[in-house]
């Protein structure tokens, strides 16, 4: 019988974020990443930032809505990318203006929300 991971259990919900994420010092790790880098390939843990603005450059809470025309632009494709690459954790990190309600509204009430206040 397969073994299933811990990271998959619900009791690791309760952990600390600090047990899935440490401090990364950059000049010595090659594991901070963009996501285009990391198209193919799965990591242990995945952490997302939205950003608060609309710009082309980068993503934010309104591009997990459904395309009005029903085409998939490219945003939508790097957040499936970098959403599908983790065999453990995936962790979002939105601005303080997107409320809980509307976190539950999007991912279900299953969603850990973690407050850093």
């Amino acid at each position: 019988m397969k073994k299933t991971s811990k990271y998959f259990a619900k009791a690791t919900r309760t952990d600390p974020i600090t047990a899935h994420f440490n401090r990364v010092d950059i000049d010595k790790t090659s594991s901070l990443t963009t996501v285009h880098q990391v198209k193919g390939k799965t990591l242990d843990a995945i952490l997302i930032f939205f950003d608060e603005k609309n710009h082309a450059s980068n993503i934010n809470f309104r591009d997990l809505e459904p395309d009005a025309d029903g085409f998939i632009k490219e945003k939508k494709r790097i957040i499936y990318v970098a959403m599908s690459r983790p065999k453990h954790l995936l962790a979002m990190a939105f601005p303080e203006k997107i409320t809980d309600k509307q976190l539950i509204e999007k991912f279900g009430k299953e969603i850990s929300i973690i407050d850093l206040d």
